[in-house]
């Protein structure tokens, strides 16, 4: 109870994965629920089946492609911590690029299939997809066109305002209404200048097709998110490590990654000042695992203050002051205490495999030869002679 990054709670287990949920992730959910309950009282279903159940639900089977890739390649995944900022799969793929590659991969791979589907579903009611990744309004309100009728829907009794000349949506940061009906915008983004806007013409989605367009997006802006932004430790990270990784080693792979997630980081914090999107969080995030990751690089395990004033016998009790390191942050307790139950589990799991292999070789002598053996115990056999041999190498 005294780390807060392990105050999870476990929601249940399947094909030998884990499923827990953090406590801080409730919270923040029920926060978000509050603040869309007090914003639009009329909608705030909406926000729960989308933001709650199906953004869940989405990232789960994300998280699982990540671990199911991991098994693939011949590696473990048996945990998976929903949390804030996403999920976190735990996974040991073996030390390969094209194994931690594979693995980066699976979780995008998941949205990719689940886009494919809902964009085929769509296309087949005659509905373009909403292909626009960075329009937030999507999750809730997607912008369908109709390529039957030649008309534009979208969510019941939601006005849609575009730019007169161009017909495009416009996200204005300022409004001009004037007696006459005419309407003039500020653009966020393009517009320095007032220009013309007026309210497009739609009509109310159908159910089917609203929630389909939702799932969509959901699962185009997860794959856009993961895969596009090379920084660490998201999947577009992890992608470009592994892919310096095969050209060159593990440590400039790593690097590399982490100076590419430090600037994305910073560049996130910029846009989220500018622009005032709430991403501050995930930006600090982001830098932060980026330079712990580099800082491993550059300071391997075991340094840190020597305490001299017992290593010398001219020292005295007393007579130097004790040097304390100071206190680590909680992420970072938390990321030892992970990385030191991984250590004593592959303890465990090599005591366990050492064992297995002194019977089987007892039995080899006895059988007098691997024909005598089961397929699984060959294929047991095969697994510990590659490990022997990549530790030789």
């Amino acid at each position: 109870m005294r780390e807060p990054m392990n105050w999870s709670l476990p929601l249940f287990r399947v094909f030998g994965i884990s499923v827990n949920v953090h406590v801080f992730y409730i919270v923040m959910t029920l926060g978000l629920l509050l603040r869309a309950c007090s914003q639009s009282p009329d909608r705030w279903l909406d926000f729960l089946l989308v933001s709650v159940v199906m953004l869940f639900v989405i990232i789960l089977m994300h998280e699982f492609g990540h671990c199911f890739a991991a098994r693939y390649v011949k590696g473990e995944a048996d945990e998976i911590l929903m949390w804030p900022l996403g999920g976190l799969a735990f996974c040991r793929p073996p030390m390969t690029p094209l194994a931690h590659f594979i693995t980066a991969i699976g979780g995008p791979l998941v949205n990719f299939v689940f886009c494919l589907i809902a964009g085929t579903a769509l296309l087949i009611g005659g509905f373009t997809a909403p292909m626009n990744p960075i329009r937030t309004l999507s999750a809730y309100d997607p912008l369908l066109y109709n390529f039957h009728d030649g008309r534009t829907y979208t969510t019941a009794n939601v006005p849609v305002l575009v730019r007169s000349d161009t017909e495009r949506e416009v996200n204005p940061v300022a409004y001009n209404f004037y007696p006459n009906g005419k309407i003039q915008v500020k653009n966020r983004l393009s517009d320095r200048e007032w220009v013309d806007a007026k309210y497009l013409t739609t009509e109310p989605l159908p159910t089917w097709a609203l929630w389909t367009a939702r799932f969509f997006w959901l699962n185009l802006f997860l794959f856009c998110f993961n895969v596009f932004l090379p920084a660490f430790p998201l999947d577009g990270g992890r992608i470009l490590q592994t892919i310096v990784w095969g050209r060159s080693d593990y440590e400039k792979g790593t690097l590399i990654a982490c100076y590419a997630g430090q600037i994305v980081g910073m560049a996130m914090i910029i846009l989220s000042i500018w622009l005032d999107y709430p991403i501050s969080l995930l930006a600090i995030f982001i830098w932060y695992c980026s330079y712990m990751e580099m800082k491993k690089i550059y300071q391997p395990e075991g340094d840190g203050i020597y305490d001299t004033s017992k290593g010398y016998l001219a020292f005295e009790e007393g007579d130097v002051p004790v040097r304390r390191a100071p206190k680590q942050s909680f992420i970072k307790r938390w990321l030892q205490a992970r990385a030191a139950k991984r250590i004593q589990r592959e303890i465990e799991e090599q005591q366990a495999d050492d064992a297995r292999m002194d019977q089987l070789l007892e039995k080899l002598h006895r059988v007098g030869g691997r024909t005598g053996l089961t397929a699984e115990e060959n294929r047991f056999l095969d697994r510990m002679a590659q490990r022997l041999r990549k530790k030789d190498e």
